[in-house]
């Protein structure tokens, strides 16, 4: 199976599906945008047989997430336009349910990812779709009821008169600051090189899964793009890393020095992760953390004084 991913390849693999269709492609999403259905279509074959199976519930036409402008579409086009108000399900079928896309995306900019705006989706090509796969896809589209003028009319008049409460797309509430504070705004790499050396490399087929992960998690985590060369991509992660909020209280706690026993506890103490993670966990991640810093600074050194644990401190000039 293929997998799709908002903004890398969903619209890309789902024009390639409905372009290669030889005869027949049947549509199902609960929310149906117009024009995002007219951009996922523009390119497939004139004498393809489309079906369309969606909702229409009041809510979702009255709020806009479904579109009535869908009917004229439809009808223009010759193209069926089904209600089955139990489906939750976003597929699309192909050539005798040949294979299919099934996914998360509804027909809608969001969906695909059209624009600027777009939620996270994912979904798979399934080209093997099993004999009860199918059966399943019959039975939605056989409880199915087509619109016609008169339905379309009666809906439309009905959407018209309902009220139509307005609702902001997000809160308009400020989040904390805890996002900076959990273990997950700290490296994953072990250490600098190790992070440079994934990033360098121009495919993933080299290290462990967790390695590269690990390596794109911290790419993400301090802006890096891909493409910098070893002397940007130093410049760039000294600059973030250590305006982290996360790694400027780390170290302003450290001051002229600590030992490693008590950075651990203000970590663990700090951390706004739920549950508080492990001190296992704690000390692994601190180790990486101070790598870093260690790599990124001139102005911090660690040593073992005597037998005591190690002390990490700021270098007096």
């Amino acid at each position: 199976m293929k997998t799709l991913k908002s903004k890398i390849n969903f619209i890309e693999e789902l024009r390639y599906l409905i372009e290669g269709a030889q005869f027949e492609i049947s549509i199902f999403s609960p929310y149906i945008n117009t024009g995002a259905l007219t951009n996922l279509l523009k390119k497939s074959p004139t004498s393809l047989s489309v079906t369309i199976i969606t909702t229409w519930k009041p809510a979702d036409l009255a709020l806009g997430y479904s579109d009535l402008k869908l009917y004229p579409f439809c009808k223009e086009r010759n193209i069926p336009l089904l209600l089955n108000k139990n489906i939750h399900l976003k597929a699309i079928v192909i050539d005798n349910m040949k294979s299919a896309y099934i996914g998360s995306g509804n027909i809608t900019n969001a969906g695909l990812a059209l624009g600027d705006k777009y939620n996270y989706e994912l979904g798979v090509i399934n080209e093997n779709l099993t004999l009860d796969d199918k059966i399943y896809f019959d039975k939605i589209i056989s409880e199915a009821e087509p619109v016609d003028d008169g339905y379309y009319q009666t809906v439309k008049q009905r959407v018209e008169e309902l009220d139509k409460p307005k609702f902001d797309e997000e809160f308009d509430i400020e989040l904390t600051n805890k996002k900076d504070f959990l273990l997950t705004s700290l490296p994953m790499s072990n250490n600098v090189d190790e992070f440079y050396d994934h990033y360098s490399r121009p495919d993933n087929d080299h290290g462990s899964d967790e390695d590269i992960r690990s390596a794109e998690h911290d790419r993400r985590l301090y802006q890096i793009p891909r493409g910098l060369n070893k002397n940007e991509f130093d410049k760039l992660l000294i600059q973030n890393f250590l305006r982290h909020p996360f790694i400027v209280e780390y170290l302003d706690f450290i001051g002229d020095g600590k030992y490693f026993g008590k950075m651990s506890n203000w970590l663990h103490d700090k951390v706004t992760t739920v549950p508080t993670p492990r001190r296992y966990d704690i000390k692994k991640t601190q180790n990486r953390v101070n790598s870093f810093i260690l790599h990124l600074s001139d102005e911090y050194a660690e040593e073992i004084p005597g037998r005591k644990s190690v002390r990490f401190f700021r270098i007096q000039r």
